[in-house]
């Protein structure tokens, strides 16, 4: 309910197979204590236009009870961090 639309069980399973066994796709979560904090869904794609890599971050989410903990700024950093060592353009 806190991504803003609704999704199974299912589907998240599917989504997080594909995340972690597809090199063009990447998911990133915070945790705490084993408790799911936030995450995030980055897709690497080569536009038509360029040579190299270019990360696109297609869904972010953080637990409606730990906002404004900068968690959300954490996994962008991570992200940063990981697109930059795939060579990602932006």
């Amino acid at each position: 309910q806190q991504l803003g639309y609704s999704l199974s069980l299912e589907e998240v399973f599917k989504q997080i197979k594909l995340y972690t066994h597809d090199p063009a796709y990447a998911l990133f979560v915070a945790e705490s204590n084993s408790q799911v904090l936030g995450c995030l869904a980055l897709h690497l794609l080569i536009p038509f236009h360029a040579s190299s890599p270019t990360g696109r971050v297609v869904s972010l989410v953080v637990d409606q009870k730990t906002r404004r903990q900068k968690i959300a700024s954490q996994l962008l950093a991570r992200v940063e961090s990981y697109a930059r060592n795939k060579n990602c353009s932006t």
